[in-house]
């Protein structure tokens, strides 16, 4: 009997040794897991599978939309797609000439904006600025017949060093010879604003009551191409003029951009001798510090565009030192997602970490928490930012989210700390 339950206590005991160490095994795999990377952006990346312009890539209210220029020239057409339900539409653009191409194709609300009519010649001035109003309907559908804005304009070769029509709001603007004009809808007036020659505004962008871009005073001119400074006009307060900021938009390129989200107007600047994002808000009249900015010591830069406190960029693999597409090599010509977060809180990272950020293949544009862009394959690809657990925003769920979570456990917030 002694002998019997001498046995079953051993047999029990060694059951539960091995209990012990599986639950040390699982808990040990659990740590593990919890602070390795569980998913990152670039996994969570949406592919349409639609063919995307490599122009411009314009997106408001979840509807992207673009020119069907996949290989690199112009199109004829207008493409939209909305992201909630998946649907797209293909449609003709502003075209007076047969054959002839568009550029642009920015969207806000119902409304696109693209110019037409015209031709690889810059003489005769011929080319549009037209809208059309998409049906507020899904699936998506064509647009109405095209209004025209504008004409007279030079050709296809300008468009491509002054940038294109932007749309934001009430707003239409576009640059002219030495100059720029604006167009209210509700008013049904368009307005113009003329500078002395050389003088001319490049890169336009606008939040529907600003229009921003850059004076350029030697267009063409010098190693950085359009140089300028970045100047704004308030179009609720006409009376003030066209406002200097004293600050240069400069950039390795063709043209330095411009974008604009509520107040804060982004743009690229080379006074420390290396292109670097820089963002001035115009309420306060404040600038971020020069040089201090993402991609300061990196030898290309490009068409930053902002939405709220989020600046989205791309940014070389080199300059990553990250090969983001992962085909062995890291290329100074193959470029990444990039976005930094501006007036964030401590616990938030600046930059979209160097793993997480998708390969892109061209144009790209950012509307509240979705970057679309041009993907590798040239169709257009987009992801969502920040995911659901990245509460640092830096593109990866994983342990360093965990830490800020449980650090804030049985804290009251303060302001944006725990």
């Amino acid at each position: 009997m002694v002998k019997f339950l001498s046995t079953k206590i051993r047999k029990l005991l060694l059951k539960r040794r091995w209990k012990t160490a599986l639950l040390s095994v699982f808990l040990l795999s659990l740590s593990v897991t919890l602070f390795s990377p569980i998913k990152i952006v670039k996994g969570l990346l949406v592919d349409t599978g639609l063919a995307a312009g490599s122009q411009q890539i314009s997106m408001d209210s979840g509807r992207v939309s673009w020119v069907d220029a996949p290989s690199g020239g112009f199109g004829h057409n207008i493409v939209v797609y909305d992201i909630s339900s998946g649907t797209s539409a293909s449609f003709a653009g502003p075209n007076g000439v047969p054959g002839g191409d568009i550029l642009g194709g920015a969207i806000y609300g119902d409304k696109i904006v693209a110019a037409g009519n015209l031709t690889a010649l810059l003489y005769p001035y011929t080319a549009t600025i037209s809208y059309c109003i998409l049906p507020h309907a899904v699936p998506v559908q064509p647009c109405g017949s095209w209004k025209l804005l504008a004409n007279g304009l030079p050709q296809i070769s300008t468009f491509a060093g002054y940038g294109f029509p932007v749309v934001h709001g009430d707003l239409v603007a576009w640059w002219t010879i030495n100059g720029f004009a604006y167009h209210s809808f509700s008013s049904n007036l368009t307005e113009t604003v003329t500078f002395t020659a050389p003088q001319q505004p490049v890169g336009l962008s606008t939040n529907g009551e600003i229009i921003a871009f850059t004076l350029a005073t030697a267009p063409g001119q010098g190693r950085f191409g359009y140089c300028g400074q970045l100047e704004y006009l308030d179009t609720t307060n006409e009376a003030q003029g066209v406002i200097n900021t004293g600050l240069n938009n400069c950039a390795q390129g063709p043209t330095p951009s411009t974008s604009i989200s509520q107040y804060t107007i982004v743009f690229t600047d080379n006074t420390t001798g290396h292109n670097g994002i820089r963002y001035y808000d115009y309420l306060r009249n404040q600038a971020s510090a020069a040089g201090q900015g993402p991609l300061g010591n990196f030898s290309y830069l490009d068409n930053p565009v902002i939405w709220g406190d989020r600046i989205s960029f791309f940014a070389s693999e080199t300059a990553l030192n990250f090969d983001c597409d992962g085909d062995g090599h890291i290329r100074s010509t193959q470029t990444c997602l990039q976005y930094w977060n501006i007036r964030a809180p401590s616990y938030v990272a600046p930059y979209l970490a160097a793993q997480a950020a998708p390969s892109l293949g061209g144009a790209f544009s950012i509307y509240d928490k979705t970057i679309a862009f041009r993907g590798l394959n040239g169709n257009l690809q987009y992801v969502t930012v920040p995911m659901k657990g990245d509460v640092n925003q830096d593109g990866v769920v994983d342990g360093v989210d965990k830490t800020i979570v449980v650090g804030c456990l049985g804290k009251v917030l303060k302001g944006t700390t725990c």
